[in-house]
């Protein structure tokens, strides 16, 4: 997903980090910054310095391109569009654990699983990922 954000936010900018460049990557294209995202994310008001009202202009003025983006009082989130299917087969047992998981969790049961996969997959080196 491709998050398109007006030059006039350099400063909001400046405050997103990923050195790792394993969440995302910004590149200046001159008249506006491309931020190319590689799963769920969300920017928080607080820690990019916004205020609501600037937050809302924020939220208007960005385009997203191949994912969604929603506004909360106090975050901007996006989402990519999400058209494939991955089936996978669990037993009776492993199901009803992953279920009962994803219901304590207070998500949905593909969100859970696909949290619990990304968590391995952007997982730091040395940092777990199996």
């Amino acid at each position: 997903m491709i998050v398109v954000i007006p030059p006039e936010y350099t400063d909001v900018v400046a405050k997103l980090h990923d050195s790792s460049e394993r969440f995302f990557h910004i590149k200046n294209c001159g008249d506006h910054f491309e931020m190319e995202v590689k799963t769920s994310m969300s920017f928080n008001r607080v820690a990019l310095g916004l205020t609501r009202k600037r937050l809302g202009s924020f939220f208007s003025d960005i385009k997203v391109i191949g994912g969604v983006k929603k506004k909360s009082r106090e975050h901007i989130i996006f989402e990519p569009k999400r058209p494939l299917t991955v089936t996978i087969r669990f037993s009776n047992t492993e199901l009803s654990l992953i279920k009962e998981a994803a219901r304590k969790n207070t998500v949905t049961l593909s969100d859970f699983i696909r949290s619990c996969v990304l968590d391995k997959v952007f997982a730091p080196e040395g940092g777990g990922a199996a």
